[in-house]
């Protein structure tokens, strides 16, 4: 074929452009709606997490507890009040809304899954009243993997969580194992609060926590000292693995018993930071000393963000929605084909002298047509 020696002309330019756009239309229109990874353990878990939601929002009904439609908008009645005797710090009413949404399972199930938990094994759970939504979804979460969680809980909460002494997180716990929705139980529990002995409350709501506990059958956990608290900790989660290796630790909220009196918080999601850089004493230090891999659950919106979920959404999205689940992707092996179309279009238009036999073939097209006009 002829070598190029002049410059490429306007419509070889024009047709390689509306080829390019023509394949570049085919391929935005084979967009594909695929499943993401663990789809149907997401899926089960959602359910789950959403029978569950359902569950203790009838009993609120029934019980005669009030929903604060305001506050809670969905009427999921996980979000509780900003005060009560039983609250002993500040908490975010915006994370409190966007855990309420069932779907946010699957951030627990990815962050468990970048943990290397699997069916059979073992994780350590630290929770306390101030997200229950998040609690449920991480029990949730294990049970749809096959996991086994040994939970340990601080039975006060933060603002807009469970902190109706009526309604607390061991009442929820329990309600759900009475109704067949959940199979786990707290091991222990504490007063949480300051110093994780209930400081900063009163003493009618350390009273209020203590015939939850009482009325829940769980172990009170009770220290003198932090590191006492911490130690204690980690003998029930010890002696309950059985001699298991514990994959995880998970901790959802602000405990100090589980992420110790750091000057910074510590970041939210799974945390990779050596033992030694992690708040002594802690949990998380010494599950990290251990080998457990440490997931931290106390900025949600933030996690909501990471995982592109909505923040504090109203009303709350159909179950199994999010990138997580689903998205919408192009067809990689078309997108390669097309891609080597344009690249060969591009090495003969560049290459060679198309103009030349575009010239030859209408000349041949002409002399044919006048030979027949004679």
């Amino acid at each position: 074929m002829k070598k190029r020696v002049e410059k490429v002309s306007s419509w070889e330019l024009i047709v390689l452009a509306g080829v390019s756009v023509g394949l570049f239309a085919i391929l935005v229109g084979s967009k594909q709606t695929m499943k993401q990874r663990d789809y149907d353990v997401k899926y089960q878990a959602a359910k789950l997490t959403a029978d569950a939601f359902e569950a203790v929002r009838d009993f609120r009904v029934r019980a005669g507890l009030t929903i604060d439609e305001t506050n809670d908008p969905n009427r999921t009645g996980l979000i509780g009040t900003q005060y009560s005797l039983t609250t002993y710090g500040r908490g975010d009413q915006s994370g409190a809304m966007t855990a309420t949404n069932p779907n946010f399972v699957a951030v627990v199930i990815s962050l468990l899954r970048r943990a290397g938990v699997k069916t059979g094994d073992v994780v350590a759970v630290g929770l306390n009243g101030s997200l229950p939504a998040l609690n449920i979804e991480v029990l949730a979460a294990c049970q749809a993997l096959g996991a086994t969680p040994v939970i340990i809980s601080a039975v006060s909460s933060g603002m807009w969580g469970a902190n109706d002494p009526r309604l607390t997180w061991l009442d929820i716990e329990a309600l759900l194992n009475r109704n067949g929705i959940l199979g786990f139980k707290s091991r222990a529990a504490s007063l949480g609060g300051d110093g994780d002995n209930g400081r900063g409350l009163s003493p009618e709501g350390r009273a209020w926590l203590d015939s939850a506990i009482s009325r829940n059958g769980v172990m009170r956990l009770h220290a003198e000292s932090l590191g006492e608290a911490v130690a204690r900790r980690m003998e029930i989660y010890s002696r309950e693995a059985q001699g298991r290796r514990i994959r995880a630790f998970v901790n959802v909220g602000n405990s100090v018993a589980n992420l110790g009196e750091a000057a910074k918080p510590l970041p939210t999601g799974r945390i990779s930071r050596r033992p030694e850089q992690l708040p002594a004493p802690s949990v998380v230090r010494a599950m990290a000393e251990k080998g457990a891999a440490i997931i931290n659950l106390t900025d949600v919106p933030r996690l909501a963000w990471r995982y592109r979920f909505p923040v504090a959404p109203i009303p709350l999205p159909p179950l199994a929605k999010g990138r997580l689940f689903v998205e919408r992707k192009y067809p990689v092996g078309l997108a390669l084909i097309f891609t080597v179309v344009i690249v060969v279009l591009l090495f003969f238009v560049i290459e060679y002298d198309l103009d030349y036999y575009r010239r030859r073939l209408f000349g041949r097209a002409t002399a044919i047509s006048e030979t027949m006009k004679k």
